[in-house]
Formats: structure tokens, sequence, C-alpha cells
């Protein structure tokens, strides 16, 4: 099976080959290069081994050899794991350092910090590339060196306007790079790739964009190294992202990430850049997929910096597994197909018959193994995200009981603050029993949780006596996405009613409907009550109340209403089928 995806997307990489023979602009397709990538991802493990023997090599020959040779030998290795492994390449470099102080060759001193300075920068550390870029000295540095030099010192300024730097000083880092780019410009021949591509970048960063973008463009069309390739395609990538090109982005983003991967390349940004593009397309299952692996190579090589910007979109990997498992499954299916009918194909040109029938049933029994292998897996998936939400449930009921301890202690406004979060949290906790106790993991039955809610509700405030509850609910089964801010503006909707919207000595009737029609739902909150004005006025403290019905009612793509005409009726619509929002704890949370 391995070997027949292994041919597929060798046929897909044919096609793709076949696609870059004109690299002057980046009319390849986003699909055929895209698949190219995932050829190529396949295959890095493999191209990651083959570095590994080379380096094992290297560091073989050190034994028993004289201090030049030695230090030529750490030269290579610091090229080798330059841009493979931040880590080691600041050891080589400091041991070439250490080298060249015992011999006092100067040179070497100020060429192991130009080193340094590289590493430490790759790694997200600017100011201890600072601090290294400071002591070197540049007339120690041979005159071919400077352009290294100068545009380190560009790339120090670039870094600090891109990452926490108020537009102010972004645009003050930028000049400040621009004037050490320019610098190292005046060092190199014009029709080198450094000197192009550095004044492709310096207009870039000046907002010169169609100037930037013909200068790299005509770098695209030459012979290039895999490296200078990835450099140029992922910054030209960035005029095309800012001009809201997305498919050109997505294409010179996927042959960077391409090149990237043949050179084991860590130290990069084209992947992290393409699936942040992917992400906000709305292609999350490609995005989770490049973002782990853009994840996995910023971790191996070391950069903090750029581990601090997956870590902005690594928490949406954990909601796709559970859907990653079932794409696997229909993967594994699609490749059982192709197998199966290759059989066929090999049985009616070779018409050796029994050899074909042995074969089918060979694969027959592989796909079977594999199909209860998957259950077995899908079972197991199922059964931990039980038990996930049985935890959050208990965990939860365990905050409302320490909430409780210490509402003892608490009065008047404190006191109250504190049961509206016990209320708030009970609903939450409420919802992951439902889905504990469900056997559909990840939806929530409306009609068996309403009745919940409400008699928590009606205990809480001891309204038994006092408020007749009506409720007419549907059979609707709710993702936790929708199903958690629903239950908070319930939550909100019937505690403001039992406690403002009733005067003394008369029937009070709370009414809670919950209808779908055409995929949308519809949730109504009555009461019979003094009207909103009256409430409004005795409750003014449920104004935060308000805010979250409104905010939660926003998260879920829905529209919030609130009429009052003698009485107080709060509806929300929404659509069934919409893609929920996931801002709604982080909403609570905040609040």
């Amino acid at each position: 099976m391995s070997r027949a995806k292994n041919i597929c997307y060798f046929l897909i990489l044919i096609g793709g080959v076949w696609a870059c023979v004109k690299r002057d602009a980046p009319v390849q397709s986003p699909k055929t290069v895209m698949d190219t990538l995932r050829f190529y991802l396949v295959q890095a493990n493999e191209i990651d081994y083959r570095k590994l023997l080379t380096i094992e090599t290297i560091h073989k020959s050190l034994t028993n050899v004289t201090d030049s040779v030695r230090m030529s030998s750490y030269e290579r290795l610091y090229e080798e794991y330059r841009l493979f492994h931040g880590d080691s390449a600041f050891t080589y470099a400091n041991r070439i350092r250490t080298i060249a102080a015992q011999r006092h060759d100067n040179s070497k001193i100020a060429d192991a910090q130009l080193k340094l300075a590289f590493v430490l920068l790759a790694k997200g550390m600017l100011e201890e590339a600072a601090d290294t870029l400071i002591k070197i000295r540049l007339n120690h540095l041979p005159e071919t060196q400077y352009p290294d030099y100068y545009f380190l010192l560009a790339k120090y300024y670039y870094d600090r306007a891109d990452y926490g730097s108020s537009q102010y000083y972004r645009s003050i880092y930028d000049q400040k790079g621009n004037a050490y780019a320019d610098t190292a410009l005046m060092h190199l021949p014009t029709a080198s790739f450094k000197y192009r591509y550095i004044m492709g970048l310096m207009n870039v960063r000046a907002g010169n964009l169609q100037k930037g973008r013909k200068i790299l463009h005509s770098l695209l069309a030459e012979t290039l190294s895999h490296q200078e390739l990835a450099l140029a395609a992922s910054t030209l990538s960035d005029i095309y992202i800012r001009s809201e090109i997305r498919d050109s982005a997505i294409v010179l983003l996927a042959k960077a990430s391409i090149c990237d991967i043949k050179v084991a390349t860590k130290e990069n940004s084209a992947l992290y850049n393409l699936a942040r593009i992917l992400f906000q397309s709305g292609d999350i299952e490609t995005a989770s997929l490049f973002i782990q692996k853009a994840y996995q190579d910023a971790n191996f090589y070391g950069s903090q910096k750029r581990k601090a910007e997956l870590g902005v979109i690594m928490p949406i990997i954990n909601q796709e597994q559970l859907r990653l498992v079932e794409n696997e499954k229909r993967t594994i299916t699609t490749y059982a197909v192709s197998i199966t009918v290759s059989c066929l194909v090999l049985f009616v040109l070779l018409v050796i018959i029994f050899v074909q029938i042995r074969k089918l049933r060979n694969q027959q029994s592989i796909i079977s193994e594999k199909n209860s292998l998957l259950t077995k897996v899908v079972n197991e998936k199922e059964w931990l995200l039980k038990e996930v939400n049985h935890r959050v449930k208990n965990n939860l009921q365990t905050i409302v009981g320490l909430l409780e301890s210490q509402s003892f202690f608490l009065k008047n406004d404190a006191l109250e603050a504190v049961r509206n979060s016990q209320h708030r949290i009970y609903a939450m906790a409420l919802i992951h029993n439902k889905l504990y106790q469900d056997d559909r993991a990840g939806s929530i039955n409306m009609l068996t949780f309403l009745p919940e809610l409400v008699k928590y509700l009606a205990d809480s405030f001891d309204s038994h006596d006092r408020v007749t509850f009506q409720i007419d609910a549907k059979s609707i089964n709710l993702d936790i996405a929708r199903a958690i801010p629903l239950a908070l503006i319930l939550n909100e909707a019937i505690t403001n009613s039992i406690k403002y919207a009733f005067p003394a000595h008369r029937e009070n009737v709370i009414s809670i409907i919950i209808t779908e029609s055409c995929g949308v739902v519809e949730l109504t909150v009555s009461d019979n009550g003094r009207g909103f004005e009256a409430e409004t006025a005795m409750a003014t403290r449920s104004s935060l109340g308000l805010k979250l019905m409104k905010g939660l009612a926003e998260d879920i793509g829905g529209e919030f209403q609130i009429v009052s005409n003698n009485s107080t009726i709060i509806k929300i619509t929404f659509k069934y089928d919409s893609p929920p929002f996931q801002k709604s704890i982080e909403r609570v949370s905040n609040i």
C-alpha cells in the first residue's frame, strides 16, 4: 500500500516538474504544486536521514587529526548544521572560535563570531545576536565577508521591526535595516544573486512592491540553488500576500517549502506562512498537516521565535485529530480500491487468473485487517473523548464546590458575582456531563439537557413555589461549540427573569421554546414579568449578563433580539449547519 501511495505521488511529481519549466511567474496551479509538496513531505524523513549520514561521516574523520584539519572539519559541520540544527551549529561555531583564539587567528575569531550571530538570529535570540555582532571587529574580517556582516545587521533590524514593535519603531527599524542592507550592496557584484535579492528585499521592506516584485521575478527566471530559490520565492510571496493574491502566494510558498525539504532546511518560514494562508482560506486539514511539520522543524532547529508564532495556531490541531482519523479511513479505502483495480487490470493483461486471484485475496485480507484496526482506533478515540468530557465535568463541578465554599465568606456584590459564576460554570459542566453520558460523542440533545438546567436554576433560587417553567423543545443535537454558548445564554436569560422580572403575589411563568426549521434554530425565553425596562432598572448589575448573551449569540453566528411589552422576550436565531466559532469559552473566561 505504501508503494502504491509513492507511485501516485511520483506521477503527481512528474506533472509538477513539467509545469515548473517556466519559473518567471507563479502561473502553476496551487493544486499541482501542493500535491508535489505533499510528495516531498512523505520523503522528508529519508532526506533528513541522508543528511545525518553525511554529518556522521565528517564526525568520524575527526579522530587523530591536526588543529588545521579539525578546524576545517568544524567549519564543514557548521555548514551542515547551520540551517538544520541550531544548537549544533552554535556548538561548532564556538569550537571554531576556541581553536582560532588558541592560534591567535583574529580573522577566524571574527568569522566564528559572524557564524554565532547568524545562529542566534535564526533562533530568535535578537539581543544575544546584537551583542555578538557588536563584538566583531570589522577590520579582522576579510572584505569578502563584509556583505554577510552588514546583511546580518540588516536582518537584525528587520526582525526587530517584525516582532513586538509599535508602528513608530517598526518604521525606524526598517529604515535602519535598509541602511545596513544598502551598505552590504556596496560590497557585492551587481550581477550576483545576493545583490539582486537584497535589492528586492529592500524594496519590499520600503513598500515599493512593484519594483521588488520585478527584481525577485527576474531571479526566479534564472538557475538557482535550492536555498536561493526558497529565499527568493518566500520573499516574493510576501508581496502577493500583501496584495491579497492568495493563489500566487500559495504556489510560491509551496515551491519554497519543497526546496527547504530537499536540502533538509529546518530554519525556514515558508511552510508556516503557507499553513497560515490555508488556515485563513478555510483549508483546516491541510493547514494542520503543514503546521505540525513546521512545528517539528522549528522545535528540531531550536527556533523560539518560530515556535511562538506557531503556538498561536497550534491549538486548532487538537480539534482536528478525530476528523483526521476519519479522513485516514477514507484514504485507506481509496488506496484499497486503487490496488484492487490495479490487480484486475493485471489480471486481464497477463491472463494469469490463478495468481491474480491469490493476490486479490491477500489484498482483501490486508484491507480487512486494517479496517479492523481502524475500527479499534476509532472506538478508543471515542472512549478517550468521553473520558475527557467526564474529567472536565468533574473539574468544573469541583470549581463550583470551591466557589460555594468561598461564598460563605462573601457578601453583597462579591457574593452575587460568585453565585453568577457558579451558575455559568455549572451550565458548562452539565454540557460535558451530557457528552460523557451520550453514546454520540461530540453532540448534545437539547431536549434532554434543558430540563436539567432549568431544575438546577430553580433549585438554586428556591423558585419552585413562585415560578412555573414551561418548556417546549425539539430533539435537536448541537455540537459542543454551539451547545456551550446556548447553555450560557439560557442561564443568563432564566437567571435574570427569576431574579428581577416578577413582583410578589402573582402567577409567574417563564417559557422556553427551542424550534428548528429549514436549517435555522430559534431559541425563545420569555416571562410574564414587569418588562425589560423595569427589570433593567432593578438590575443594573445584570448588564454584564446582557453583554454576555449578545456576544455569545455573535460567536455562534446568530442574531440576538430582546423585546419588552409588559413582559420580556429574548430570541436567538442561528443556522444549524453554519460553522461554529471558537470564541465562547474564551469570552466567558475573560469576563
